[in-house]
Order: structure tokens, then sequence, then C-alpha cells
């Protein structure tokens, strides 16, 4: 792992090796939400898994916030021009949220998903 990347000391390879095969299976945020919504278990009878995903992570908003939006290090280290590696990216996020003690939807699927919406859109509603 990189040591400039903030903290991926959270985030052992074989973590990042899985958001870096999550980021190739999760090509936009409608198969991001579709696979949080499957991460989930067994839907209701009519449930879509891409919008329960939403809902879920909805729910979950605050929390990805709280963790994620008023860290400085995590922002500037996404939101810098010269970092491009989505994986490198994840990684700072998955290791934020693991820090933070976030919990109840899968880190890395949270993190693959905030990875390909963009730091900078999840946080921009944040006060």
């Amino acid at each position: 792992m990189n040591d400039v990347v903030p903290f991926s000391e959270h985030i052992t390879q074989a973590e990042a090796d899985e958001l870096d095969r999550l980021l190739t299976a999760i090509s936009d945020e409608a198969s991001g939400f579709e696979a949080l919504g499957r991460s989930l278990g067994a839907a209701a009878a009519g449930e879509d898994a891409e919008e329960r995903g939403r809902s879920a992570f909805r729910r979950r908003i605050g929390e990805i916030r709280a963790a994620l939006c008023a860290n400085a290090a995590i922002k500037g280290y996404c939101s810098n021009p010269t970092v491009s590696d989505s994986t490198s990216i994840a990684v700072a996020i998955a290791g934020g949220l693991t820090a933070a003690h976030f919990s109840g939807l899968n880190v890395f699927l949270v993190a693959a998903l905030v990875t390909r919406i963009g730091l900078r859109e999840v946080c921009r509603t944040a006060a």
C-alpha cells in the first residue's frame, strides 16, 4: 500500500485488491447501488436491488458524510488533480470509513460507490 494514501493502514493488500475488483465490476452508480442492494440479503417481493441499495445508502448518508466530508486528509487526497488512480481513492475512502467505525453496510461497496459517484458530489450537500 502506498504510504501517502490517507488511512491506508486500515486496509490490507487483499482488501485493496477487493476494492479494485469492485471498481471494475461497478461501472456506474446504478450498478453500484444494485450491488449494495444485493449485499443486503433477500429482497421483499417486487423490490428492486438497485432501489434497495439507493435507499440503504440514503439512510446512512449522514454517517458516510460524517466519516469522510469533514476529514481534510481524505478530501484533500481525493480532490488532488494528480491522483487519478481510482483504487487508491477507494482505499482512502474505505480506510476513512473503517477508522470512523462505520458499519452496517459493506464498507468496500460503499467506498467503491462513493468513488464512482465522486466524493465532492457525496459531500456537496453536507453542512
